[in-house]
């Protein structure tokens, strides 16, 4: 065989193995995740991480280097008190979050650090997306929930472990 022939057997492979990662309620169609990865034409692989990791609430996919971080956090689609995840991992330095909340329930995010001194906040938002930009965050956990009165208290918090 030519190495022709091994690179399309390697991409059916991919190709295969990505269709055996996605189960069949997790369809690109809808899974946005899933379809950023693909239109970026960031692979196969990729696409079947995007999509565990917006199916998965203990991981998440961070990306980015020494320029910062970018994660992704979302509200319960249905209005139910609680984020897709409660573990959100982030490169030291520039940290964006992106936050999403497809609800009619008002939620935001807000990162507090030691003493609860808050690093930054998101607005309250419904049906919408926003962006929440941390500049030169050090090493260690904090804290993000939903300051929504009630919202934390019902369990709609995480951890932001910062490396």
């Amino acid at each position: 065989m030519n190495s022709k022939t091994y690179a399309l057997l390697a991409l059916v492979a991919a190709l295969a193995f990505a269709g055996c990662a996605q189960d069949s309620t997790d369809t690109t169609d809808e899974n946005p995740a899933m379809q950023e990865a693909i239109s970026k034409g960031k692979g196969a692989s990729a696409a079947a991480a995007a999509a565990e990791s917006s199916t998965n609430p203990t991981r998440t996919e961070a990306t980015g280097g020494t320029d910062g971080t970018k994660v992704a956090l979302s509200a319960d689609p249905t209005g139910a008190l609680k984020y897709n995840t409660t573990q959100l991992n982030a490169n030291a330095g520039d940290i964006t979050i992106a936050f999403q909340n497809k609800s009619s329930v008002p939620h935001d995010v807000t990162v507090t650090g030691d003493g609860g001194k808050e690093l930054g906040a998101t607005k309250e938002i419904t049906e919408s997306s926003a962006k929440l930009e941390l500049k030169g965050v050090k090493s260690g956990d904090y804290t993000f929930f939903c300051s929504v009165p009630g919202h934390e208290q019902a369990g709609m918090k995480g951890t932001l472990t910062v490396r």
